[in-house]
């Protein structure tokens, strides 16, 4: 049996002004905790951020899963306050001249979804009904409804004809002739209870046996208009540097909220804390590839302050952590149960 490590402490004095991709460095790496000697606080500089990066928070709510991988090799030399600025411009100006693309997308997405739902639902048609609803007998399904009813409480056949399918997942619903006053005044009911309806299509054809080719055929125009619509979004994106302004943005988010005290002067930042790099290597590779004007030391730590406890098994018994973890670290002067743990626990359980 082992006893937990206590983690390494590390201290580096760097440069004011690059106290912001030192940070994002030391974060990258994973092997980092920060933490100020007493008496730190947060940084003025950082303390300001907070406006801007809720508006930041509010633009990735909206746009984030149309927006362009941040460029992570990215590091910007200007203070925190006028890369903040910087990048928001870029986001705002990217959100200006994309909103309509955004917009379409969004549509295409409904449509494309509506569209795979009626050809599901076309099949399914196709294999468990003999016959079709009076009045379509000439193979036509213009007119008529998709409905998931949700928690409704009426039944289908209140509104009119329906047909009940069961689609993939033993998903139900129904196909709907109905008159659309009627469609209309069960609407608002339905949609209380979470259900939907799907009316044809514009591009339905008249003829059931015609439904596929012409369902093909729509989704590949969804298919071009929205790559036409992301390309733009991308060109935009680059004339606006928005991968550069989001990895700036990420990096001042991760400072605000991991930074909440450092000891400054008007030139240089104390960056300090504790590491689970033993050997201190992947610390000094990350302060040497920032670009940051810093110096880095492994001091002993403060001692009014109690190092984290790691855990130390070689290779073939840290998998099996997971068990010793989950009833807490092991304080300094208790012993490790990992080893044991991966012995017996394949003897037991044949885990």
């Amino acid at each position: 049996m082992m006893r937990p490590q206590p983690a390494r402490w590390f201290e580096v004095l760097c440069a004011r002004q690059d106290t912001g991709r030192l940070l994002q460095a030391l974060g990258q790496t994973g092997a980092v905790e920060l933490e100020a000697h007493s008496g730190a606080g947060q940084p003025q500089e950082f303390a300001t951020l907070t406006g801007g990066l809720a508006e930041f928070h509010a633009w990735q709510t909206r746009c984030a899963s149309f927006w362009p991988e941040p460029r992570q090799d990215a590091a910007c030399p200007l203070p925190p306050a006028e890369t903040l600025a910087q990048a928001l411009e870029a986001v705002r100006r990217w959100g200006r001249e994309c909103e309509m693309d955004i917009a379409a997308l969004q549509s295409l997405a409904r449509e494309r979804t509506d569209c795979l739902l009626w050809r599901e639902a076309v099949s399914a048609w196709r294999a468990q009904a003999a016959t079709l609803p009076q009045g379509h007998a000439d193979g036509t399904l213009i007119g008529s409804w998709l409905l998931d009813p949700g928690s409704a409480p009426f039944a289908p056949e209140t509104l009119g004809l329906a047909r009940s399918l069961t689609l993939d997942g033993d998903r139900r619903i129904f196909l709907l002739v109905a008159e659309r006053a009627t469609i209309a005044a069960a609407g608002p009911q339905i949609a209380a209870s979470h259900g939907s309806l799907i009316p044809a299509p514009a591009w339905m054809p008249q003829r059931l046996d015609d439904f596929d080719p012409a369902a093909a055929e729509h989704l590949a125009a969804l298919e071009a208009r929205e790559r036409a619509h992301r390309e733009h979004l991308q060109r935009v994106a680059e004339d606006a540097q928005l991968p550069q302004a989001l990895a700036d943005l990420s990096r001042l988010d991760w400072i605000a909220r991991n930074v909440r005290a450092l000891r400054t002067t008007a030139l240089f930042a104390l960056v300090s804390g504790w590491t689970s790099d033993a050997t201190g290597q992947s610390i000094e590779r990350a302060v040497a590839e920032s670009g940051a004007q810093a110096l880095l030391r492994f001091p002993p730590a403060p001692a009014e302050l109690s190092p984290p406890l790691l855990l130390a098994n070689p290779a073939w018994a840290r998998p099996f952590e997971i068990f010793s973890a989950a009833l807490g670290v092991p304080g300094r002067n208790e012993a490790d149960p990992t080893a044991v743990i991966a012995i017996v626990a394949p003897l037991l359980f044949g885990y």
